[in-house]
């Protein structure tokens, strides 16, 4: 078993056992209780932390985390004792889909870049006579082709920072070269 993490996460999986602890010299958890609320819109998620002498010691069952929306979630940690109540941090973090439940893993910026790619497919079958587009609801209306290559640039600049960040996170580097010279 991995060791247990002393830091929230930046990441959480959806229907994954989520584990860590947090140590507050001046809010022992044998004194004071740690909870934490992760706000995204309309979903918060609510979690207290046990504690382990003067440890807290946070763990999520995969049945709780199982019904977790994915996005990106704001956190404030704050502990209590009797009626005193104090923010003790604050954070980001990212729900990620339930590998079990989900049926789509393409991020929104990667979801934009296959609707513009299909855009300009389109497009260009019409022989540039199509200036607008509706798929799944969303409508994009275009001046040229030279304005949807724009954006298909961008959003696939978007999706390549993504993919780096995420290899990052998972230790195997971003797969961009650092170039040196020394002299």
């Amino acid at each position: 078993m991995a060791d247990i993490p002393t830091t929230e996460p930046s990441d959480i999986r959806a229907g994954d056992t989520i584990k860590w602890k947090k140590t507050l010299a001046d809010y022992p958890a044998s004194e004071y209780t740690l909870s934490y609320r992760l706000i995204s819109g309309a979903n918060t998620i609510d979690v207290t932390a046990t504690a382990d002498g003067d440890t807290h010691s946070i763990e999520i069952a995969a049945s709780t985390s199982d019904d977790y929306v994915a996005g990106e979630y704001e956190w404030f940690a704050f502990v209590t004792k009797g009626s005193e109540r104090y923010t003790v941090e604050r954070g980001t973090l990212t729900v990620l889909a339930n590998p079990a439940t989900a049926t789509d893993f393409r991020t929104d910026a990667k979801k934009i870049l296959d609707d513009l790619t299909a855009a300009y497919k389109t497009y260009i079958a019409s022989r540039g006579h199509i200036a607008s587009y509706s798929i799944a609801g969303r409508a994009m209306t275009f001046r040229s082709a030279e304005e949807i290559l724009k954006q298909i640039t961008f959003w696939e600049t978007k999706v390549r920072a993504e993919q780096a960040a995420d290899k990052i996170s998972q230790g195997l580097g971003s797969g961009r070269k650092v170039l040196t010279r020394f002299r």
